[in-house]
Formats: C-alpha cells, sequence, structure tokens
C-alpha cells in the first residue's frame, strides 16, 4: 500500500470565500479511486491517501459534491505522480496543487439545485389537474438533438400547479460530455436547415441521416470549385493536396476536436441567418455545451381521462427554455384533449330552468320560439343551420336552498313549434340517450381521482298514480346531494369538480322521431318520494324573460330538426360537361389551341340539395405541382360568370349570395349551373393536365358536429396542349 501526500494551495483564494465549499482530493490508479474532504478555511491542507498503487497515478481535485470518480471526467486540476522508495516503502510526493480564484468560483456552480414550477392550462383556459409533467435537457447540434430527463415526474394539483426539483452539473471533459449523450435525427430541425442550405448551389450536403457523422464525399458529391473544396477540409492540405487532383478527405467523425475547425470552414458558404445564430445553431454560432452550466429545458405532458392517456404537450427542441435561471416558474397549455376543471356551473335562483345550448350553439345563436321560418335555427338570420342526428340540450337548473327536491328527477316534453297548449307531450322514450359527465376527485389517490357516472333515462313509477310511469333524468344536483361521501363539490383542492358535460340535459336521437320542423321544449321537474316514486312539480318556470322578438323564457325554446332521407345525406355533386370555343371536349380529352389566342370555356355541373339546406359549393382548377387555383368565391357578383338556364334557381355560389338573389329563408336547392369564362387564356396559362373539382356543402349540424359533415366532391380531368 503507498501513501500519497498531496499538498493543496488554497492561499489564492480570499479568506471570506473560502468557507462557502470544502474540497476533494483524489488518486487513481487503474479501477481504484479513493478520496478525502478538506476544509479550505486555513489556505493551505496536505491531504495524505492510501492506495495500493507500484506505477503513475493520477490526482485530481475538484468540489466535495462530484464524486470522486467524475472528478477525472471534469475540467479539474489534475497531475501525474510517480512513486519513490523510502526506507523501503513506496511514496508519492506531488508538488503543491495551486487553486486560482476563477477555478474556485467555476467550482461554486458546477452543481446547482434548479426548481421548476408552474401551472398547467387547457386551451380553454381552465387548470389540468392529475397530469404528469416531465421536464427534459435538450441539446442541439446541426440537426440533431439529445434529450435527457430531469429531475423526477411531478403531477399536477387540483390547480393544474407542478414543482420539479434537480441538480445540474457541468464541467464535464469534452469527450466525456459526448459520451454521456445519444444522438437522433430531429425532424424539426431538418425542416429548418434543409431551405437554407439549398440556397448555396455549391454547397452540395447529402441528405439527413441518423448517424452523428459528416461524409465529406457527402458534401461534394459533385466536383466543387476549389475555394469550397477547400474549405470544406477542416485539416491542413500537405503540399501533394495542390496537384490537379485534389483529392478530398472521405469521412469526417463528429467529435469536439473536430467542431471548431469544421465551423470556422463551413460558415463563410452559408448565409447568415439570425433566427439560427440566437438559438445558437452550429455551424451558425459556436457551440461549446460541456462549458454550460444551464440546462434548456422541454417539457413532455401526459394525462390519464376519458378511459386513456394522452400526450398533451410535447415541446420541441425550437421551444427550448435556453440556459434557464435557478428558480424558473413557467405557464404551460396543454392540447384539446387534455381534460380541464371549469370554474362550478353557475346556477340561477329559483325553481326554474335555463336552457343554455343546443349542442355548442349557445342558446343566444339559436332562433326564438315565435320567430317564424327562423325558430330553431342555429344562428338565424346568417347560416340558418338545422339540427341533425343526435341533438344535445344545455341547461341549467335554479338554486333554492328552501327547497334542493323540485327537480330531482326531470322529464323532457315537446311540441311542434306554434301548436296549441294541449300538444305538449313527452319525448320518445326511445329517442332519449344516455350521456356521461366527468368529475374530478381531490379526495382520492392519484391516478384514480377521474368519476364517469352515467345518467340514463329510465321510467318511474309516478306517485298515486298506479301503473304510470314517466321516463326521466336523475339532475346533477340531486347527484351531487346523494354521490359520493364527501359533501365537498365545488372544491376544487378538497373535493369534486366537474370538468365534462356539468351542463348537459338530455340528449335526443331526432332520426325516425321528428319529421323535419321547429319543435319547442320544456323540463318538468320530478321529486323522489320515499316510497321510491316521483311526483310532478309541472314545467318548471323559465329562469329568463321574454324576448320582444319572440318566446325565450328559456323553458320554452325551439331547436330545428332536419333528418335527410337515405341517399340524401350529401348533396348532388355533379360535372357534366365542359367546352371550349363552345365545343365539348369529354373527360380525359385533349384540347388542342393556338398559342396568344383568346378562346372562351364553361364548365355545366350541379350543385344542389333536394332537403334545401345547400350551404355553398366552390369550382376549382389544379394543374402541374400547384394547389388548387377557384374560379369564383362567395360573394361574386352577376359578371362572376355564373349563370343557371332554370327559372327560380338561385346560382350563389353560397348560401348568402342566394338569399340576395331571392331564395326564402332557410332554404336554397340550387341546381344546374354554368360557369362561362369568356376569355380563358390566363386560366389554362401552360400546357398541361388540368382537373376540375367541384365541392359542394350543406349547412346540417350532424350529431352536433358543426363542421359541414354534409359534403360531396366530383372531378373532371382533361388535357390543354399550346401548339
Amino acid at each position: 500500500m503507498a501513501t500519497i501526500r498531496v499538498p493543496v494551495d488554497l492561499s489564492a483564494i480570499p479568506a471570506a470565500e473560502r468557507g462557502k465549499q470544502r474540497i476533494q482530493v483524489a488518486a487513481q490508479s487503474g479501477q481504484q479511486t479513493v478520496s478525502q474532504v478538506i476544509d479550505a478555511a486555513s489556505g493551505k491542507a496536505t491531504v495524505e491517501l492510501q492506495l495500493d498503487a507500484t506505477g503513475a497515478i493520477t490526482i485530481a481535485v475538484g468540489p466535495e459534491q462530484i464524486s470522486a470518480a467524475d472528478l477525472f471526467r471534469r475540467n479539474t486540476p489534475t497531475v501525474t505522480a510517480r512513486p519513490s522508495n523510502l526506507e523501503g516503502k513506496l511514496q508519492y510526493t506531488v508538488k503543491p496543487i495551486i487553486i486560482s480564484l476563477p477555478i474556485w468560483r467555476q467550482w461554486l456552480i458546477w452543481c446547482r439545485t434548479f426548481t421548476i414550477s408552474g401551472y398547467v392550462y387547457g386551451p380553454d383556459g381552465n387548470p389540468v389537474p392529475s397530469a404528469e409533467v416531465s421536464a427534459f435537457n435538450v441539446d442541439w447540434f446541426w440537426w440533431w438533438s439529445s434529450t435527457g430527463q430531469v429531475g423526477p415526474t411531478a403531477t399536477t394539483d387540483p390547480n393544474g400547479y407542478f414543482s420539479i426539483e434537480f441538480t445540474w452539473c457541468c464541467g464535464w471533459l469534452p469527450w466525456y460530455w459526448w459520451e454521456l449523450r445519444e444522438w437522433r435525427l430531429d425532424p424539426v430541425l431538418v425542416h429548418k436547415i434543409e431551405p437554407i442550405l439549398k440556397l448555396n448551389p455549391d454547397l452540395h450536403i447529402g441528405p439527413p441521416s441518423p448517424e452523428l457523422a459528416l461524409s465529406f464525399s457527402a458534401l461534394n458529391p459533385q466536383p466543387l470549385p476549389p475555394r469550397v473544396q477547400a474549405a470544406l477540409n477542416p485539416q491542413p492540405l500537405p503540399p501533394r493536396r495542390f496537384a490537379a487532383a485534389r483529392p478530398v478527405v472521405a469521412t469526417s467523425d463528429l467529435n469536439p476536436t473536430t467542431l471548431s475547425a469544421i465551423q470556422q470552414k463551413l460558415v463563410p458558404l452559408l448565409p447568415t441567418v439570425p433566427e439560427f445564430e440566437r438559438f445558437c445553431l452550429w455551424p451558425w454560432c459556436p457551440w461549446t455545451p460541456w462549458f454550460d452550466c444551464d440546462p434548456n429545458i422541454i417539457f413532455r405532458i401526459t394525462q390519464n381521462c376519458g378511459g386513456s392517456t394522452n400526450v398533451i404537450l410535447n415541446e420541441t427542441v425550437w421551444q427550448a427554455r435556453i440556459d434557464i435561471p435557478t428558480t424558473l416558474s413557467v405557464n404551460l397549455t396543454a392540447s384539446s384533449e387534455a381534460c380541464t376543471i371549469p370554474p362550478p356551473p353557475n346556477q340561477p335562483e329559483g325553481e326554474c330552468f335555463l336552457f343554455t345550448a343546443g349542442c355548442s350553439v349557445p342558446a343566444s345563436f339559436i332562433g326564438l320560439t315565435g320567430s317564424g321560418a327562423l325558430a330553431g335555427l342555429a344562428y338565424p338570420g346568417s347560416e340558418d343551420r338545422p339540427f341533425t342526428g343526435q341533438v344535445s340540450i344545455f341547461g341549467q337548473f335554479g338554486y333554492t336552498a328552501a327547497d334542493l327536491h323540485y327537480a330531482d328527477y326531470y322529464a323532457v316534453q315537446y311540441r311542434l313549434e306554434g301548436a296549441p297548449s294541449t300538444a305538449w307531450a313527452p319525448v320518445p322514450t326511445a329517442a332519449l340517450q344516455p350521456f356521461t359527465r366527468i368529475y374530478f376527485d381531490a379526495t382520492q389517490p392519484y391516478p384514480n381521482q377521474w368519476f364517469y357516472p352515467a345518467f340514463t333515462p329510465a321510467p318511474l313509477p309516478i306517485s298515486g298514480m298506479p301503473g304510470q310511469f314517466a321516463t326521466v333524468y336523475q339532475s346533477r344536483q340531486f347527484y351531487e346531494l346523494n354521490n359520493p361521501a364527501a359533501p365537498d363539490w365545488g372544491d376544487v383542492l378538497n373535493g369534486q369538480s366537474w370538468t365534462y358535460n356539468a351542463d348537459l340535459t338530455a340528449v335526443i336521437d331526432t332520426v325516425g322521431f321528428f319529421p323535419d320542423d321547429a319543435y319547442e321544449f320544456q323540463i318538468v321537474g320530478y321529486t323522489l318520494e320515499a316510497d321510491g316514486t316521483i311526483s310532478s312539480n309541472g314545467v318548471l318556470a323559465g329562469c329568463g324573460k321574454p324576448s320582444p322578438l319572440g318566446v325565450n323564457n328559456n323553458n320554452d325554446f325551439s331547436l330545428f330538426f332536419a333528418n335527410p332521407s337515405p341517399g340524401e345525406t350529401t348533396p348532388d355533386t355533379v360535372i357534366t360537361s365542359i367546352s371550349f370555343n363552345g365545343t365539348p371536349l369529354p373527360p380525359c380529352g385533349i384540347e388542342n389551341l393556338p398559342p396568344s389566342t383568346p378562346f372562351s370555356f364553361s364548365v355545366q355541373f350541379t350543385a344542389s340539395d333536394a332537403e334545401g339546406y345547400l350551404d355553398s359549393y366552390s369550382l376549382s382548377l389544379q394543374y402541374g405541382a400547384n394547389s388548387p387555383v377557384p374560379l369564383f368565391s362567395c360573394g361574386c357578383l352577376p359578371g362572376c360568370g355564373l349563370s343557371t338556364a332554370e327559372s327560380g334557381v338561385e346560382v350563389g355560389p353560397c348560401y348568402a349570395d342566394a338569399i340576395s338573389q331571392g331564395a326564402s329563408r332557410p332554404i336554397w336547392n340550387g341546381g344546374d349551373m354554368t360557369l362561362t369564362i369568356p376569355d380563358a387564356s390566363a386560366t389554362f396559362p401552360v400546357s398541361c393536365a388540368y382537373d376540375l373539382i367541384l365541392n359542394v356543402y350543406k349547412r346540417n349540424i350532424v350529431n352536433c358536429d358543426t363542421d359541414e359533415v354534409y359534403q360531396e366532391t366530383a372531378y373532371y380531368s382533361f388535357t390543354v396542349l399550346y401548339s
């Protein structure tokens, strides 16, 4: 066993600073490493270590918080010592290792504790609870990136808050820092860099490769001008390289020793890109990340909600927070797949019902009862959209402290809009559909905090009327009174909070039960009696007030249903024929035209809807690699070339246009149309194969999907040659 004496000189460190950290002295021989921590207060100290060694050993000095083995992998003062034989024993005497003030201060930041905290919100601005937040350090080089998680994965609380604490160390030797990382080809960086490389036609760089190496044969697959070829070789040219052949080095593996030379030669050949310089993307920015003591952070968030685990945020390298401080506060916005906790539903006062929406259309954007042809239509007076298929009704029951049981259960009744009061009847049982609400329970352990109670319409016996039943839904308020055991509804941190469908009142399947028309609806309240029967409280009062434009007491609301017959769900969409200079051209035909000579072009097509709920149509022309070019647009004047030979057909091409042309709300059927372009030479600029594309859309809101679900497309292909 050999004795190693290592003097350490800290006299260059001001006495007031020596107490900020202790230092560690380590000796290494082969696989053996021994170390000792000493106090720096005196300014000088000698460490004596015992090590089983007979040959040269390496000694390193560094801060206490670094492991002994890692001291030899970091940019620390190191010396090599050889043994001497003193009185038959091997001893190592080392010259004093002097610690300068810059090194001492650098050690203070080599390992620091970082804290990242913040909130996760959904796109609706509400908090995202019970989500797993992971933070990653990310480094980037050219079109590769390397990520590694920092700290533990944190779980957001009911307010969406999380906190992550981790220790970040730096000061690595470049070669070891490089070996610690796994690199991958990053599609975001590839997308950014590739267009820039094409700006220099002399710079031929091969396609991105998962392998972290630049091949100079790939950089120069074709002979380049001598200036470019020489600049791309980072090594000095021996004399023979000035011969005519000028060979190029085959490959250059990327490592810390080659990057600086390659960067200096490559930058003059690349355009200046301020965005890359700010982002410090190599080679536009010198790259020495092994000296970087501040991590670059991106986030990945998952949430188990709705029966599956979804990635609700997955940031890319380009979103990195560069060189974060030791304390970082962030607000993160998740995707629309996140489950959030909205504010508690506002309940109006009194024993009443407030209709709030049909599907996702607010009640204020639905035609009022008594407003004539527009009653029950979504966006009346502009879009006039009917509801189709399953329709969700949203509303709120009023609150009264004196009587919480006026609507333990409720039924939905209807009549044709404007029918006599005697026409009210229960919505058919088969038309009423079950639905699910979701709530978050902060009293339960993660991740079992989400609950999905079903609200299914069921027939319950009516009190005092043997054999009579009413099909009813259980109210949300009555569910809260009886579930779960903890009565803390609305307490986000300590109780239960509704997160989905809190105000959903009923789901009605209109297909086969409601012929196309407008219908009025009302909610009837029931109280659950001790014997399991229900007693009616009658039609609930409306929480709102009548409108001068029509009835709107919020418990006499209208919805317009329109369900197309089989085969009529999509509009009629046909391109019948096309003509050049009045002569028809069949599909796949070739039209030969003299150059620089004006010619006319016309298209005969059908855009119609038997139900009368046509929304719009468009006709576009596509050729070559170009995007389709529209031949007209909504709001076009009569001079845009659209016409029809049929009387009583409005050409549109959009619903608002048809109304201005004489169509009666809410019906527009469309029909057979003709588009005529008197001089089409600019429409067909080159000899090419062309595609006409006709898209036709209906206005129906289908199963609460407000996108244009009912649509159809037709095509017509032909070729134009100028000869």
